[in-house]
């Protein structure tokens, strides 16, 4: 897996995740930081367009739950590049955070368990 940093993709943004080695999965996780308090409506609206810059912009959700600590889970797909995953995301003061994991249709069997694992490390 290889790791990467990306801080110019969405403004005000770090996006630092790990790559498998056939760059066909992904974790990821972006932090924004807008300087101001986030209040939930801009949280909804940052998240998306984060996560739009990253993966698509015909990313379409599929499933939206609110968790009893605050956080919510985003289970998403973009047909045109054959990817889904799931990002959960929550804010604190100025900062707003997307946690995702994300694989390819073709070859989701190979790292959708682990990726799955990980993802449940996080939820912890």
């Amino acid at each position: 897996w290889g790791r990467y940093v990306d801080s110019i993709t969405v403004e005000n943004t770090i996006i630092e995740g790990f790559t498998s080695p056939d760059q066909r999965a992904a974790v990821q996780i972006a932090v924004y930081n807008r300087g101001s308090l986030i209040e939930q409506k801009l949280k909804a609206e940052k998240t998306l367009d984060i996560m739009r810059a990253q993966y698509g912009y015909d990313l379409r959700v599929s499933h939206d739950k609110a968790l009893p600590d605050g956080r919510e889970r985003l289970a998403w797909f973009v047909d045109r590049k054959g990817i889904t995953g799931i990002s959960y995301f929550d804010s604190y003061a100025s900062s707003l955070y997307v946690f995702s994991i994300v694989w390819e249709e073709p070859t989701g069997f190979i790292y959708q368990s682990l990726l799955e694992e990980i993802a449940e490390t996080f939820t912890r």
